[in-house]
Order: C-alpha cells, then structure tokens, then sequence
C-alpha cells in the first residue's frame, strides 16, 4: 500500500522529461560520489530489483503447484 501511494504520488513525472523511476530520494547514499558510480549504482539497483522479481515469481508459482509454501 505504502508503495502504491509514493507511485501514485510521482505518477506525472514519469511525463516530464525526468529520469523514469526518479524520486530525488537517496537518503544521502550518493552524496560524494562520482557520476560513474552513480551510474553503476543504478544499473545494479536494475538488476537486483528485477532478480528479486524472478525469485517472487518462482517462489510464487512453487506455491500454487505444491500447494505448500517455499519453506513449508
């Protein structure tokens, strides 16, 4: 829910010409750092997010097939 209110929030800057995915939120974490690690911590921010969503996925489709949760 805390999710969808913060997107709901943010839902006309995705048509601004801003960075898709930008809240200016960064809790400081990239304060003093150059725009290539800013890059790279970006990029890595991708490719978590998106393994976290195969893992959900599977997890999700192990419970519907076994009837019986991941660590059950």
């Amino acid at each position: 829910m805390g999710i969808g209110v913060v997107e709901l929030a943010n839902f006309y800057k995705h048509y601004d010409g801003s960075e898709p995915g930008d809240i200016n939120f960064t809790g400081g974490f990239l304060k003093n750092k150059s725009e290539a690690d800013i890059k790279k911590l970006k990029e890595q921010e991708i490719k978590h997010c998106r393994l976290a969503m195969v893992a959900i996925t599977g997890a999700t489709v192990q419970t519907l097939m076994f009837h019986q949760p991941l660590l059950g």
